[in-house]
């Protein structure tokens, strides 16, 4: 959404995921996607269960039941370089709603 803090994006960003765990630890960097362009972009250091890292935005729903068995990840903000290449590219795949994907991993 428009005018969402940086907290905030990150924190929707980064958690709750259902992922291949083996998959996903070869992942670098995540795309936070806003009307099918790239809004922000994030280095990812590590992945953890669900709800088992604090959420700096106060965000809550991420410790419901029903996401016991996913997952959320912790970074920061990719470096300049990275977030200049990809800031605003188009990242529509064609029909429907996806809302995990992976390239080149």
């Amino acid at each position: 959404r428009r005018g969402m803090t940086g907290a905030l994006l990150y924190d929707i960003a980064r958690g709750v995921w259902k992922v291949n765990r083996q998959r996903a630890s070869r992942a670098i960097f995540a795309f936070a996607v806003g009307d099918g362009k790239v809004a922000e972009v994030f280095k990812i250091h590590d992945w953890h269960p669900a709800n088992s890292t604090p959420y700096l935005s106060g965000r809550q729903d991420q410790s419901d039941p029903k996401y016991a068995k996913r997952f959320e990840f912790t970074g920061t903000v990719a470096p300049s370089s990275i977030r200049h290449k990809y800031l605003g590219q188009s990242v529509a795949f064609g029909h429907g709603r996806q809302e995990l994907r992976y390239l080149n991993c």
